[in-house]
């Protein structure tokens, strides 16, 4: 997660951070479809909300979501440990084959 100014949090907690620029989740197995849907959903509610990027475990391959103008979100993915994600709303590009560097996949999954 990335804040780009002073961290805010939910009343009454100091776990829940509500101004999150960008957000970076790896998926289990158990949780991808929740990351993907009802987290995605609850993350696009925050105004300051900008990127998401969610990385599976088990293989090569990244979803990028990049809020555009108003509530229009762009979907790219990336699954070819040559190309870098550049985002769009943060100076950073993350190569793929760093993010992989050291993971190994099982064979029967990849």
């Amino acid at each position: 997660m990335v804040v780009a100014e002073e961290l805010q949090f939910a009343p009454n907690r100091q776990d829940t951070i509500t101004n999150p620029r960008f957000i970076a989740e790896v998926l289990s197995p158990s949780t991808a479809n929740y990351d993907r849907v009802q987290k995605f959903e609850a993350y696009r509610t925050l105004s300051s909300f900008q990127e998401y990027l969610l990385i599976e475990q088990s293989r090569t391959f990244i979803e990028h979501f990049s809020k555009q103008d108003g509530d229009r979100w762009t979907y790219s993915f990336y699954e070819n440990r040559d190309r870098t994600v550049c985002l769009h709303h943060l100076p950073v590009e993350l190569a793929l084959k760093e993010i992989y560097h050291k993971v190994g996949f099982d064979e029967t999954t990849a």
